[in-house]
């Protein structure tokens, strides 16, 4: 134990030393890896990931699961992989588990997006209403990284439900940009399931 955190630019300076790339799929057995900042880092090196927006329960994923269907199937499809390292994590039944597989190659796409809605909502921080409208979706948007509703504690929200909710209290170019953040996950993510606990949970 060096007392030193593994971070995710460890881990993209990694795969790019090892000339290795690309990856099939990158599958995080960890907390909290589901968000654009890990895919945006690791887009060069693998083609689909497989993260969880949440905390990830104790027992990690169902390797069992996986390897039985890599043992039926030595030719499936990166996507079908993808969808059963995802079900077969949540269908142990814990508590608020979530997972999703993503398209990397349009990490970049969703990045833009989200860039650009920064933009339109850095233009309005000095408008009250809006303040008022955006803190209101903050504190309604689904949350992750804790096990209590106490938005004050979350480390983690859902994109699409933070931009399809200002798309409901805004209009103009602000709300344009919130269509686009929405579109683009619709891209980026080829599928999320969760155990049913979340209000809305899109994968990213």
């Amino acid at each position: 134990n060096t007392g030193k955190e593994l971070e995710i630019k460890d881990i993209s300076d990694a795969f790019a030393a090892s000339g290795t790339r690309p990856y099939n799929i990158l599958a995080f057995d960890a907390c909290l890896m589901g968000s654009i900042e890990v895919a945006d880092k690791l887009s060069p090196y693998a083609n689909y990931m497989v993260a969880s927006e949440e905390l990830v329960a104790g027992m990690g994923y169902d390797y069992a699961a996986i390897g039985r269907a890599l043992n039926l199937k030595p030719s499936i499809t990166d996507e079908e992989m993808g969808r059963i390292i995802s079900d077969a994590y949540v269908k142990q039944d814990d508590y608020q588990m979530t997972m999703s597989l993503v398209r990397m190659q349009k990490t970049k796409d969703l990045v833009s997006a989200i860039e650009n809605l920064g933009r339109e909502l850095y233009a309005v921080v000095d408008d009250y209403e809006s303040l008022q409208a955006i803190g209101y979706i903050y504190t309604n948007t689904q949350g992750f990284g804790t096990y209590n509703a106490d938005p004050s504690e979350i480390i983690a929200m859902d994109v699409y439900e933070f931009a399809k909710m200002l798309t409901e209290y805004s209009d103009g170019s602000l709300k344009d940009a919130a269509q686009k953040v929405m579109s683009a996950v619709d891209g980026f993510v080829v599928y999320a399931t969760d155990d049913g606990y979340f209000s809305s949970e899109k994968g990213v």
